[in-house]
């Protein structure tokens, strides 16, 4: 892709890799791993990035609507008649691609999409009897099956059945055509708290449903709970698969985390300086002149803002690092829709040109750190002090930024 804006995204696939190795060790060789690539893996290139966890030992995908599955399928440029084949416990092992490897939707699709997920042979998730009733009349009317995961509602109270009601509704389904149960699965509301009580109920309330089920003769054929968060603190709820979402981009799914897992960061963000000029004492910058100039100052613009996920109500109150030296910067002024504006330390050379590091690493030797207190901008900082989490930083540093894989 040809760069048309001093402003983008770098992409790791090498530490994304480095990642799903982290977990597929912490799980075990029996535990299937899938890479959750929801909301363009989060931020980071579903495509891309789903390729590389494949690649690197993940056999499954995870994704939120249809959407997103069927552009994973559409990439892997799948025959329509080779369905992939269900990926158990004992099944892992091989790189699967995106053409014959598992994807589950985790949430039930609008039934005008049932088609063309059952034909490109995407799990659907079930949450209720009318949608698998549905699923079965598309499933009949085109000749094929649609392979279902039923989600039960253990205390998230979101989506799927009650756990006292798991067993029935797959019981009055068992007559119906064109159906094929593959796995039963739930999701922890508490799970990044260890040792939380709340995590404790919802994972009895699943063993009870299990227990119900497997009581009717049922045979589950893959069962899983774990996030990110439960597959590092919640053992026992790794069952046959974990779903990793947060952590497979390297960030931690919880400060209780970090004690028990090394992960590596997969993306940064850097900008150039497109116009370095110097202001008088007392002038402002930006819109509502909300930062002025103690004496005078160089103020560097970068060419990106709020509709690239810089968030607006950190403006004041953000710094990056220059590439070369590791040396922080603050920014000045209310970050605008497309550009923002940052001041040059008195004695720091900054030109047209120069690269900042808006998150990521700056390569600085170790006697220059002084300089610079730390050499690193995280994510984490930034949804710390946007009050909110990691999951939104990425998602919207991927909207318009070029993204250049490593």
């Amino acid at each position: 892709m040809t760069a048309h804006r001093d402003a983008w995204v770098e992409i790791d696939l090498g530490a994304l890799q480095a990642n799903v190795r982290t977990f597929c060790e912490l799980i075990g060789p029996r535990t299937q791993f899938m890479a959750v690539v929801k909301a363009d893996a989060y931020g980071h290139g579903a495509i891309r990035c789903a390729t590389a966890a494949l690649e690197a030992g993940a056999t499954w995908l995870g994704v939120a609507t249809a959407d997103e599955a069927l552009e994973l399928r559409a990439a892997g440029d799948v025959a329509a008649a080779t369905p992939p084949a269900l990926a158990t416990p004992a099944t892992r092992g091989g790189a699967a691609t995106l053409a014959d490897v598992p994807i589950l939707v985790f949430a039930e699709v609008p039934e005008t999409a049932l088609a063309e997920l059952i034909e490109a042979h995407v799990d659907l998730c079930a949450s209720s009897l009318r949608f698998l009733k549905a699923a079965s009349r598309e499933a009949a009317r085109l000749g094929q099956t649609a392979r279902f995961h039923l989600k039960v509602d253990t205390g998230m109270h979101r989506i799927g059945v009650a756990p006292d009601e798991a067993a029935r509704v797959l019981l009055e389904i068992e007559d119906l055509p064109g159906l094929q149960l593959a796995g039963v699965f739930t999701h922890f509301a508490t799970a990044d708290v260890e040792g939380d009580w709340d995590a404790g109920v919802q994972l009895r309330r699943f063993e009870a449903a299990l227990a119900a089920i497997r009581n009717t003769g049922i045979d589950i054929p893959l069962v899983h709970a774990a996030n990110s968060a439960a597959a590092v603190l919640i053992p026992e709820a790794r069952y046959d698969m974990v779903r990793v979402g947060i952590s497979l981009y390297g960030l931690y799914a919880s400060e209780d985390t970090p004690r028990h897992i090394k992960l590596h960061p997969v993306m940064s963000v850097k900008a150039r300086t497109t116009l370095v000029k110097t202001i008088a004492t007392g002038e402002g910058v930006s819109y509502g002149l909300t930062w002025r100039a103690p004496k005078p100052t160089r103020i560097a613009t970068l060419p990106l803002g709020y509709a690239d996920g810089m968030p607006r109500r950190l403006s004041n109150r953000l710094e990056f690092l220059l590439e070369r030296n590791g040396r922080r910067i603050d920014q000045a002024g209310r970050i605008c829709m497309d550009q923002l504006m940052a001041e040059i330390p008195a004695g720091e050379q900054v030109e047209a040109g120069d690269t900042f590091i808006i998150i990521g690493q700056a390569n600085v030797a170790a006697n220059d750190l002084y300089r610079a207190h730390t050499n690193a901008i995280t994510v984490e900082q930034y949804a710390k002090a946007a009050d909110s989490i990691e999951h939104e930083i990425t998602i919207g540093f991927g909207r318009r930024l070029e993204k250049i894989y490593l």
